[in-house]
């Protein structure tokens, strides 16, 4: 199997570090709102990785966190007249639901950053001690100039990116970031000796993965946009925290766009999963999501479902009649050449669109005229595998 890693650039031989087991982090959303269809292709598409890793064989730990802790969250709760963390869960529990109706497949485990508040502060207590980091009243900081390299994934040099910035005065860097800030006046405070507030951002992934799954994670996933900064900031505190790096394989999926424009709830465009799950079907709708190559932009048009609603009808009526025709008879071997290069596709960096394509077709050779039980038997148990491991 190959994949691209972003770290590298390149697309490289992928395989579990023990050849048994494979762990893998996701960064899950934050919750504050009901999942939106940007959601739906990061759920769907490390969910059908996950799928093709059992169907080599590889047993996985599927880690996906949920951000409980942010602004958002709090102006949410205020709003609703609830609190902060009685707002997370009930979105969390949407979020679960609605990834649900698309067939994903629940994590093996799942984090909640304000449950890791113990194991965060140890992380930053450990800098501190280290050198690696520093003090401005409550606020504490990565120093980027005595903690691990940076740019470990996206390959962008934090210097470059920062050139040109204003200074900032608690920072001793622009490219230093936040491990620990006040938030006296945010809504949500925890104790620290060296003041009163909250994590970052950055370093609660950090925590959480190097807890569950570290120190050496096989896969870490999340979108594109989160490559800079946010995994580059959690490869440099695992890597100044325990000296390896945090993963192996950085894996990023591309937008969900709407006229060519981010989906994104901050600006409103936004269609949300359970809409499109019903509007749609959620075969169609994971098909959609499927449909361009994962690292990719994918621009959604609802009038341009139809052939995904269509695929998917035909899928559901072929494992019906197959079914049927076939009865108790033993498969022979004429569509194994099917299932090898379903298979031979999603092997090669996850390749989707060439597996539906695979999956058209067969379909439409299957509708040309009747066929023996034993072939019937034989395109069936291809045509099961292959929904089985893009979640038909």
């Amino acid at each position: 199997m190959r994949l691209h890693n972003t770290s590298s650039g390149q697309v490289e031989p992928f395989a579990p570090a023990d050849g048994k087991k494979v762990r893998m982090y996701v960064c899950g959303p934050t919750v504050y709102a009901p999942p939106h269809l940007g959601h739906a292709r990061s759920a769907v598409v490390y969910d059908t990785l996950r799928r093709r890793f059992a169907g080599r064989g590889w047993r996985v730990q599927h880690v996906m966190n949920f951000t409980d802790m942010a602004e958002e969250i709090a102006h949410k709760a205020r709003q609703e007249r609830g609190g902060i963390r009685q707002t997370a869960r009930r979105y969390a529990l949407e979020y679960l639901a609605d990834m649900r109706k698309l067939n994903v497949q629940r994590p093996t485990h799942i984090t909640w950053a304000s449950k890791f508040m113990s194991p965060m502060r140890e992380d930053i207590a450990t800098l501190l001690a280290s050198g690696r980091a520093y003090t401005d009243g409550p606020n504490v900081f990565f120093d980027t100039h005595q903690g691990a390299p940076l740019g470990l994934v996206s390959r962008i040099g934090f210097q470059d990116a920062t050139v040109g910035a204003p200074p900032i005065t608690a920072r001793r860097d622009p490219a230093d970031f936040v491990i620990w800030r006040d938030s006296h006046d945010w809504g949500e405070c925890w104790d620290a000796p060296w003041g009163g507030g909250r994590p970052g951002w950055h370093n609660q992934c950090t925590a959480m993965a190097l807890r569950t799954a570290g120190p050496t994670l096989d896969l870490h996933g999340g979108g594109i946009d989160l490559a800079f900064p946010h995994h580059d900031s959690e490869a440099a505190v695992a890597r100044a925290l325990t000296g390896k790096p945090l993963s192996r394989f950085w894996v990023h999926h591309g937008h969900v766009t709407v006229w060519k424009e981010k989906m994104s709830k901050s600006r409103g465009n936004f269609v949300l999963a359970r809409d499109a799950t019903r509007r749609h079907g959620p075969g169609a709708t994971r098909l959609f999501l499927l449909s361009k190559p994962y690292r990719e932009p994918l621009d959604y048009h609802a009038e341009e479902m139809e052939p995904w609603e269509q695929l998917a009808k035909d899928q559901a009526q072929a494992l019906r009649a197959l079914a049927k025709r076939a009865g108790r008879a033993r498969g022979d071997s004429s569509h194994d050449a099917f299932a090898e290069a379903f298979d031979a596709a999603l092997d090669e960096d996850l390749d989707t669109p060439r597996a539906i394509a695979l999956l058209r077709g067969e379909l439409d050779g299957l509708g040309k005229g009747p066929i023996a039980p034993a072939e019937a038997a034989s395109a069936l148990k291809g045509l099961q595998s292959a929904g089985k491991q893009i979640g038909l």
